[in-house]
């Protein structure tokens, strides 16, 4: 079983190809010329004692996503049987909303096309952010329709955009499948996502919000990925979280798991749009600069959202890992790491 795995050095594809790795599939990964494999190595090593070996099995590759002729010529190279599009931009600043579709939406969609009329199996890695509806906060699942009004944001209309290039795939015979993961977290990258949040609380972070959101361990992300495309559970859409937590919630777990102090103070709205406000006036000055406090992290840092994850229980008959163990768990991983 050969199988692509785009967004290979990122946590979620370095995790799965770990897992695919245990099936004995031969995995086919994608990079960027800039894209360092450490990470993945690093991940690796969680899993194997043999890692090195079982690292230099993997073949890496530098596909031209913007050229359908490469990737088809690909997908006959290797043989491809499944691929797994874990590859995605994520940003919240809405000057890079042209990257991010370019990224998000024309890249998936070229997969997509070289991918139909095949016996492909497709994985697209969806999230939460494209479940965006400003009516419905209450029971967000599956059937929850896109209607962001106020919310609109880029990263959210590109993961939604992208999810349609998928639909459109499958009703011309795409064999997919799409997940909706909410937070990932997971140990081994400590630059972005869930390990940067790691790396911010180990120094101390002072403040919470209320808001509220859907977790998920990237264990169980990658695990429930392989069991639909193993049981061939296709033409459909999953949410993936274990469950519902404050960010108050969550950031004194993590704190406390690494010997830290609970944060104290609630972060009033009115100050992160004064921040808001002033990072878009040095964001304006400075175009590399990348402002933390932006209209989609402000207004979520506050909204109530609760995501539904029965589907994907009844379906699989999954139990997920409780992610106030597992924050345990790759906390405990940054800290060995950090002595070293």
């Amino acid at each position: 079983m050969n199988v692509l795995v785009t967004g290979a050095t990122g946590l979620l594809g370095s995790h799965l190809i770990a897992k695919l790795l245990e099936q004995n599939k031969k995995v086919i990964a994608c990079k960027r010329k800039s894209s360092q494999l450490d990470v993945c190595q690093k991940i690796l090593s969680y899993y194997y004692q043999n890692a090195d070996e079982l690292f230099a099995n993997i073949v890496w590759i530098e596909p031209d996503f913007h050229n359908p002729y490469d990737m088809e010529d690909i997908l006959n190279k290797y043989q491809i049987n499944e691929v797994y599009h874990c590859a995605g931009m994520i940003s919240f600043d809405n000057r890079k909303r042209n990257q991010l579709v370019k990224t998000n939406v024309e890249i998936t969609a070229n997969l997509v096309n070289v991918c139909i009329d095949t016996d492909i199996k497709f994985c697209y890695v969806s999230s939460i952010a494209a479940l965006l509806n400003q009516f419905e906060h209450q029971h967000i699942s599956e059937k929850t329709f896109w209607q962001p009004g106020k919310y609109e944001y880029a990263y959210s209309t590109s993961k939604y955009l992208g999810e349609c290039e998928v639909w459109r795939g499958i009703e011309e015979g795409l064999n997919a499948v799409i997940v909706n993961p909410g937070i990932i977290v997971g140990a081994g990258n400590w630059n972005s996502g869930w390990g940067l949040l790691v790396k911010k609380a180990y120094k101390g972070i002072p403040f919470y919000t209320t808001g509220i959101t859907g977790y998920v361990a990237v264990e169980d992300v990658v695990e429930i990925m392989i069991k639909l495309m193993e049981q061939n559970i296709l033409s459909k859409r999953f949410v993936l979280i274990e469950n519902n937590y404050s960010f108050k919630e969550i950031l004194e777990e993590l704190h406390i798991s690494l010997s830290q102090s609970k944060p104290k103070y609630a972060a009033p709205k009115g100050i992160l749009y004064l921040a808001k406000w002033i990072e878009d006036v040095y964001s304006s000055l400075n175009k590399k600069y990348e402002p933390n406090f932006t209209k989609a992290t402000v207004q979520g840092a506050f909204m109530k959202n609760y995501y539904d994850n029965t589907l994907i229980k009844s379906t699989l008959n999954y139990n997920f890992r409780p992610i106030k163990p597992y924050i345990y768990k790759v906390s405990e991983k940054f800290l060995q790491e950090q002595k070293k």
